[in-house]
């Protein structure tokens, strides 16, 4: 699960500077795991992308390393 969580970062941190980043939260429930990504306000809107795009890539990222693991994986951006 770890993995993860620095697979996540690695990505948001491509995209965003760190200091735009408030939390990265996690939530387990038996084999599903919830991020929950809260950024400042200007960076939420690059996390997300145009249309959404860019939250959609990074969620089909997170399903399929998520789906190596058997673990069904959703991220939530804030």
């Amino acid at each position: 699960m770890e993995n993860l969580k620095g697979l996540l970062e690695h990505i948001i941190l491509g995209l965003i500077d760190k200091e735009c980043i408030k939390s990265i939260n996690m939530e387990i429930d038996g084999k599903k795991v919830v991020y929950k990504v809260e950024a400042v306000s200007g960076s939420t809107g690059r996390l997300i992308g145009k249309n959404g795009t860019t939250a959609t890539a990074i969620r089909q990222v997170m399903q399929a390393v998520g789906a190596k693991e058997n673990i069904i994986v959703d991220v939530y951006f804030a």
